[in-house]
């Protein structure tokens, strides 16, 4: 149950932001667009989707990168 939590994320997101060195990339996969953030000093490069047909969901794949 720790891992579904958003405090879970938020924590693990700001040490990733944190260890990320500027210019440095963070590609992230998921069901929605929610990758490391503006707020932790990152922004969007490249946003692509992967739709897996029918009644699967689809991928949403982003590129950020660290100001």
């Amino acid at each position: 149950m720790e891992t579904t939590q958003s405090s879970w994320r938020r924590k693990h997101l700001d040490e990733i932001a944190r260890i990320i060195k500027p210019n440095g990339k963070v590609i992230c996969f998921g069901w929605n667009s929610s990758g490391v953030g503006k707020t932790r000093g990152f922004k969007i490069k490249e946003i692509l989707l992967v739709p897996h047909g029918g009644s699967h969901n689809d991928t949403i794949c982003t590129v950020e990168v660290k100001l």
